[in-house]
């Protein structure tokens, strides 16, 4: 048996549970078989039944006397079961003690898990640039996971400064070892003109502003497909709404029961859900087929930032005769063609009308009962944009669009309130950050993450707004990143190492 423990990797096994850049997960190391000291090979006059508990307790006793004998695998096997609860009651800071030990002996195991509980802050005090550091200790002894997580932080401008080069080293380092989401990741490298130093992403609008990439290797975001689309629900909504969605091949195919859910989740403000219900109303799919109304939920989805929609907005714009199907239906009163309109003035697409002259069809789209446009207006008053700021009346407005059942708008109502002095969150505004962020809302998402990052209405834990930005800003969201950043910059070491743009 000891000749078991000095081999690692024999007894071992790296499990690895890692996401692309929203979660690393952890490697844990699965005990391989062994024979108990006192299990002898039964003989015809000896069949013995054993307590599987008495094995149980005697392996886990040997395991902790090996581990005080300080065996490096024997502490990493400890500290892993100590995480997962098993032979052991799950106690995380016993395991981070354990995984501290066997760091110290140079596993590189544990120098990889003990990064992925410093970047989680699980158990301990999160720390991105640590974890750093043991990923980099980790990829030197050759470890393939480590390199990948390198590569992935090489991308993102947080912990160090982006380099794509750097970036695509690492990851190719894991895909030649044979770690297959290298290998995923490697064609979405190539996908974006990496590693030529360049990025096919094109921003459309001169008002939106350069910032780093976070690469989803799960999805292809190199066109806006309509498979992609569905993909990104299924992957940011519900439980219910993976569940509803997960065996669908194709739009066509979308039933009654996911379309309910794919609307609830728009109502939420999940920018997946209206980006797919605008494709739905752009082909005539469960709805009438109508360009102008299709870009006014593309707006929607963009105002709940997504990444997607503006470069389906400029597919149909640049289309022979819609410019003037939007000003015609607009003028005639059209509520939806009003706030297409309108939105296209505020995104900086359409330059034929003036702020003021956009703020009067907004009013009159509101006017008219149209809820989008009613929760808009509220944003131009929240934000001063085309009228003098006026908190106030933003809540005002955005107190209609919640009577009219629009979830966002409760969203909204209850996140301006954190921005407030000596703000206070009462548990039943965490409970609906909570609720909506699972039905697929960024907005919730980020005002979740922000309650964690101030301890509002929760125990303050930077691990878990970093999750929750995380998550948010792979999504596409520009405010998660801002955030992502800022949390980084409250601990980021001294040094040119860690400096970043």
């Amino acid at each position: 048996m000891k000749k078991s423990w000095k081999n690692s990797r024999s007894c071992a096994a790296r499990i690895v549970l890692i996401t692309v850049v929203s979660l690393l997960g952890l490697s844990f190391g699965a005990e391989a078989q062994r024979k108990s000291a006192a299990g002898k090979e039964p003989t015809p006059g000896m069949m013995i039944k054993e307590s599987s508990l008495d094995y149980q307790l005697w392996e886990s006793f040997l395991l902790v006397r090996r581990a005080n004998d300080g065996e490096a695998a024997a502490q990493h096997e400890l500290a892993i079961r100590y995480l997962q609860g098993r032979g052991f009651a799950a106690d995380t800071l016993k395991a981070v003690f354990w995984l501290n030990k066997a760091a110290e002996r140079d596993f590189d195991l544990a120098h990889f898990n003990l990064g992925i509980l410093l970047l989680n802050g699980w158990g301990v005090a999160w720390n991105p640039f640590e974890a750093f550091d043991l990923f980099e200790r980790a990829a030197r002894r050759g470890m393939s996971e480590a390199h990948f997580v390198l590569g992935l932080s090489y991308t993102e401008d947080l912990i160090v400064r982006q380099n794509w080069k750097e970036a695509y080293a690492h990851v190719k380092k894991a895909a030649d070892a044979g770690f297959d989401p290298a290998k995923k990741a490697l064609v979405e490298f190539r996908n974006r003109g990496i590693p030529d130093g360049t990025s096919k992403d094109v921003v459309h609008s001169d008002t939106a502003r350069p910032k780093p990439l976070f690469i989803d290797f799960d999805v292809d975001t190199s066109t806006a497909s309509d498979d992609g689309l569905l993909n990104d629900l299924v992957k940011e909504g519900s439980a219910e709404l993976r569940k509803a969605l997960g065996a669908t091949s194709g739009l066509t195919q979308t039933d009654s029961n996911a379309y309910s859910l794919i609307t609830r989740a728009a109502r939420a403000g999940s920018p997946e859900a209206q980006t797919l219900l605008g494709r739905f109303q752009e082909y005539g799919i469960r709805a009438p087929k109508d360009r102008v109304a299709a870009v006014a939920r593309y707006l929607v989805a963009v105002r709940n930032e997504s990444v997607r929609a503006l470069e389906l907005i400029w597919n149909i714009i640049k289309e022979e005769g819609f410019a003037e199907e939007l000003e015609g239906r607009a003028k005639n009163g059209d509520a939806a063609a009003q706030f297409a309109w309108a939105g296209l003035v505020a995104v900086g697409i359409d330059r034929r009308l003036s702020g003021q002259q956009a703020l009067k069809l907004l009013q009159s789209s509101a006017d008219q009962g149209y809820e989008e446009a009613i929760i808009e207006l509220g944003l131009c008053y929240q934000s001063g944009r085309w009228v003098e700021r006026d908190p106030i009346r933003a809540r005002q407005l955005w107190q209609i669009a919640v009577s009219r059942g629009k979830t966002e708008a409760l969203i909204r109502l209850n996140a301006v309130g954190l921005f407030t002095q000596n703000a206070s969150v009462n548990p039943a505004t965490i409970a609906l950050f909570k609720e909506q962020a699972e039905e697929g809302s960024i907005l919730a998402q980020v005002a979740l993450g922000y309650c964690y990052e101030r301890g509002l209405g929760v125990t303050r834990n930077l691990g878990d707004a970093s999750r929750l930005y995380r998550n948010a800003a792979q999504r596409g969201s520009e405010s998660a990143y801002d955030a992502l950043k800022r949390i980084h910059d409250l601990i980021r070491p001294p040094g040119e190492k860690w400096e970043v743009g």
